[in-house]
């Protein structure tokens, strides 16, 4: 899940980790890697999410070989 922090910066929710503490460590860090093993089913949802993102600020890659899948 993807969710705006104060400054409406996408933030993306890991599961088990607090959401106030994930939004104060992107804003220090000015970024956020994340690497998580999706379910096929999800993969479009994230897709959706980075197509929609007006900054183009969400990059999709495979972790297995590296290639950058979007944009």
């Amino acid at each position: 899940m993807i969710e705006l922090d104060k400054k409406h910066k996408a933030v993306f929710l890991e599961p088990g980790k607090d959401k106030q503490q994930l939004f104060k460590e992107v804003e220090e860090k000015k970024k956020q890697v994340v690497e998580i093993e999706l379910p096929i089913d999800k993969e479009e949802e994230i897709f959706r999410a980075a197509e929609a993102c007006p900054v183009d600020a969400i990059f999709i890659y495979d972790a297995e070989t590296g290639e950058q899948l979007y944009p």
